[in-house]
């Protein structure tokens, strides 16, 4: 799909070229990417392809004619094509094995996170810390609102909540 369009848009550059730009008569009637564009990249296999298309052409007489490119998308194409089997070879074989891996190493993975989060929520303190930072945020309503508070008692209770936090979590390892 990828060499198919790059192969339209090398003919069509060359027969707008040629229309509008006087652009002389080529042999190939195609215009190189590397004459379009300052950066060709892909992924994958437009990769291939888009390394395929700036590869400067060894042929001294077809350089000074115009063609700097060694090959075009249709060459490159039909390279892939004749090649296809070299390059992914197996993959079924080693995609299976990715798929395998991946299920186990999200299971135990998941299997972890629940395990620690299990143990977490299992704490008796859980229910005084919840009660401690919903009454810190009721705090936090009355500093939105300009209210007047009670900065030592907020202080007190945020030193309260830190330690039952680090005493509770230091207790789990």
């Amino acid at each position: 799909m990828t060499a198919t369009t790059v192969d339209y848009i090398e003919r069509k550059a060359y027969d707008v070229a040629v229309r509008d730009y006087c652009l002389p008569e080529r042999e190939t009637k195609k215009i190189a990417m590397p004459e379009l564009f300052d950066m060709i990249a892909g992924s994958e296999t437009g990769a291939i392809i888009a390394t395929s298309l700036v590869i400067p052409n060894k042929d001294v007489a077809e350089a000074k004619a115009g063609q700097k490119n060694q090959y075009f998308a249709s060459e490159s194409m039909k390279w892939f094509q004749d090649n296809t089997d070299t390059l992914y070879h197996n993959s079924e074989k080693y995609l299976t094995f990715g798929r395998v891996l991946g299920f186990i190493l999200s299971v135990l993975i998941g299997w972890a996170v629940y395990y620690h989060t299990d143990k977490s929520f299992e704490a008796a303190d859980f229910e005084e810390i919840v009660i401690d930072m919903r009454w810190l945020l009721k705090v936090e309503k009355k500093i939105a609102k300009g209210k007047p508070f009670d900065r030592d008692d907020v202080k007190l209770k945020i030193e309260q909540i830190t330690f039952e936090i680090n005493s509770q979590t230091s207790s789990e390892f």
